[in-house]
């Protein structure tokens, strides 16, 4: 029964998620619980992907009896990752690049087709030979080429993590950073994040 809706093309842009479908005029959104802290659906997109450990989703009456009615419209619950207490510091390195564009455009009239279309339909020489031949040589544009673009992105972690008896720890940061597809929709993500466990 859940539904993860991307209502926008923009990067970074918060999808809409359905839990338990539309259930009222007002928020449909479900919570979120990342790390026993209960926040809204949308904090999801600032976390690193990296960064969870598991995800579990509950719905009906078994989110209603833990989190009220806060849980009507269902929950998500989130556990990150932990540091290992029983081996030595671990580094991890991962970096990804890539590229996306769009696949296939619109297959549009040039404007001496278009001209010699208005002829046609008119039924008459609306447009005369020597402008029809002046559009040929010249004239136009392609609105799609102005609009779109290629875009790059790219996506670095680096994570340490380890401890002992007595504490402990999982230290993460993370970039990514995408141009969109549209120009001037470009988009840039920097997180930090760090989980200490210690017995005091």
């Amino acid at each position: 029964g859940l539904q993860i809706l991307s209502t926008s093309g923009n990067p970074g842009a918060d999808p809409v998620v359905r839990l338990r479908g539309v259930t009222t005029l007002n928020n449909n959104n479900p919570i979120a619980v990342i790390d026993g802290v209960i926040t809204d659906v949308g904090a999801i997109s600032l976390l690193n992907p990296n960064d969870i450990a598991s995800m579990e989703v509950l719905k009906d009456a078994s989110s209603t009896a833990i989190y009220g009615s806060r849980g009507a419209n269902g929950v998500v619950l989130i556990t990150t990752k932990n540091g290992n207490r029983n081996g030595p510091a671990k580094i991890s390195v991962d970096v990804f690049t890539g590229f996306s564009n769009v696949a296939q455009g619109l297959d549009y009239m040039t404007p001496a087709q278009f001209a010699v279309g208005v002829n046609f339909v008119e039924g008459s020489e609306f447009y005369s030979p020597s402008e029809i031949e002046a559009l040929r040589n010249g004239g136009g544009e392609d609105w799609e080429e102005r609009l779109f673009q290629t875009s790059y992105f790219t996506n670095a972690q680096l994570s340490i993590s380890g401890g002992n008896e007595k504490i402990d720890y999982f230290i993460s940061g993370n970039y990514f950073d995408s141009d969109g597809t549209i120009v001037n929709q470009d988009y840039s993500r920097y997180t930090l994040r760090a989980n200490l466990n210690a017995n005091i």
